[in-house]
């Protein structure tokens, strides 16, 4: 059986949407909420730390994972994770990962503003090509800014623009091509 590590985006859950299908299709799922899951528990869950520590949490998942397993995330999660790649441990990472509408830098748009944390190490980091080694699969919307297409493609040439407008894809979009690539390794 495959395993699954998955990194929502905001806003998002472990066990529904995406989350919720991976666990029906019968997939050992697991991960962590880029969002604060449980009111009462906030303070001490993983949507809740500070950036940097989530990305030393995301760097001691990714050390400790079990073969087979396939690495899933989107939007703020999918940010996070490549952060988290950038630490030289990782050069010879051979995981399959598929990135949901990932977020990649600093982002202005009528739609959208984003400027994350450590934005420019990424872009440095995409630009000098330090993903070319990873098995990087990428979902995003047609609709998306074009400054963040171009740096998505220069993650990846598996990169599938799927039609919608946004820059989140709905389950219903993005599942089938998901769906595809658990299929295919």
């Amino acid at each position: 059986m495959i395993n699954i590590y998955y990194l929502p985006a905001r806003r998002q859950r472990l066990d529904k949407g995406i989350g919720k299908l991976l666990l029906d299709s019968g997939f050992k799922t697991n991960g962590r909420a880029v969002t604060p899951q449980h009111p009462f528990l906030a303070r001490i869950e993983f949507g809740h730390l500070m950036f940097d520590r989530q990305v030393t949490i995301v760097r001691e998942d990714l050390s400790k994972l079990e073969n087979p397993t396939k690495i899933l995330a989107s939007g703020f999660g999918a940010y996070i994770l490549l952060q988290a790649l950038l630490d030289s441990s990782f050069d010879n990472f051979n995981k399959s990962i598929f990135l949901i509408s990932p977020i990649t830098g600093k982002t202005e748009s009528s739609r959208l503003h984003s400027n994350p944390p450590y934005a420019k190490n990424l872009q440095r980091a995409i630009s000098a090509n330090e993903f070319t080694d990873k098995k990087l699969t990428i979902a995003a919307s047609s609709g998306e800014d074009p400054k963040e297409i171009s740096r998505l493609e220069t993650l990846t040439e598996k990169l599938h623009l799927l039609d919608q407008t946004g820059q989140m894809l709905a389950t219903k979009t993005v599942w089938p091509v998901v769906h595809n690539w658990l299929r295919d390794l």
